[in-house]
């Protein structure tokens, strides 16, 4: 990795961890949904787009919630504990995440809370798993299992969508905060720096790992992500929204694909407007200095028209190439 892509000493210091050793990120706020009752898994398979039925206790899932044209309401992590779901979701969607869920609860034998307090510290890096300190989840990711560290007690979760290998631990605030200080003081003077959300977001698009909120949203169906694959069971049965999912899945309908962006100049504002051949097919909704390509790079939602990997967009004075999304750096 070049300092030349422009990245301050503690973002550089940070993203070389990430790679090389192990970042600590957080304690970060987790919006988190709980979710009792023994129709719990039945209820919410009913709403999601991943296949929650199939759940067992310690795993879980990443999928969306859609309403009845199968658009994404919000997009969710599901984990499966003993005698509950616990669902994150956006922290600004957690209300209307709610609410939503409340509204579908008729006869089912379903319990819904917004389960407050909630922190979560994230280890990224190949040495995340010994940094950890006690044994990691095995399994795939979203596999889970209880922890404690330096007295205070959490539940490691094996993370997907994070653009390096990794463990999150979701604990209350104050062991959160003594799970942080654990850590910390284990690692010595080993490889551990400390990071943010400006070194998540490096990684995020350098994987070509999309938002919501962001680079997708409520206007948007689950095959424009880049995630379906990961987000969508095609198996699973009926849910809110599935006959529309599953027509555009089979027929190849999708106007709207997530792209990767490989920019010849500098880094463009977000918003900017991206053209294809004179005309409009997007706007840039994340760039990056990106350290592995050396300059900028990006995501966006682009109209098929201008979404082939290789086309060349105009964007603000200079070009941007268009590529698939987990291919952004080659």
């Amino acid at each position: 990795m070049s300092s030349s892509a422009g990245l301050g000493p503690e973002i550089e210091a940070a993203y070389r961890a990430a790679q090389g050793a192990c970042l600590l990120v957080g304690p970060q706020e987790l919006a988190m949904i709980e979710l009792l009752g023994e129709d719990r898994r039945r209820f919410l398979n009913g709403l999601v787009t991943c296949d929650v039925g199939g759940l067992s206790p310690s795993t879980g899932a990443y999928g969306f919630f859609t309403d009845r044209q199968g658009k994404i309401l919000a997009d969710a992590v599901v984990l499966a504990l003993e005698d509950r779901l616990w669902i994150e979701v956006p922290a600004r969607e957690l209300a209307a995440i709610a609410a939503h869920l409340q509204s579908y609860v008729i006869a089912d034998r379903v319990e819904v809370g917004q389960a407050a307090g909630w922190r979560q510290v994230r280890l990224l890096g190949p040495a995340a798993e010994a940094m950890l300190g006690e044994p990691a989840p095995a399994g795939p990711p979203w596999s889970h299992r209880e922890v404690s560290l330096g007295g205070a007690r959490g539940r490691a979760v094996r993370l997907g969508r994070a653009g390096a290998p990794g463990i999150a631990v979701w604990a209350l605030e104050d062991s959160a905060r003594h799970l942080a200080g654990a850590i910390a003081a284990r690692a010595g003077d080993a490889a551990l720096e400390h990071g943010d959300a400006a070194t998540l977001d490096i990684l995020r698009v350098e994987a070509g790992i999309a938002r919501f909120g962001q680079d997708f949203g409520r206007s948007h169906f689950p095959q424009e992500t880049g995630a379906a694959e990961e987000a969508v069971s095609y198996a699973k049965g009926c849910y809110l929204g599935q006959e529309i999912v599953a027509r555009i899945h089979y027929r190849g309908q999708a106007q709207h694909a997530m792209r990767g962006l490989r920019f010849s100049g500098a880094l463009p504002a977000l918003g900017t407007t991206l053209e294809f051949e004179g005309r409009e097919v997007g706007r840039v909704t994340s760039a990056v200095l990106s350290p592995r390509r050396g300059g900028p790079i990006g995501l966006a939602c682009l109209h098929r028209r201008g979404a082939e990997p290789g086309s060349r967009l105009a964007c603000a004075g200079q070009e941007a190439e268009v590529s698939e999304p987990d291919r952004i750096l080659d």
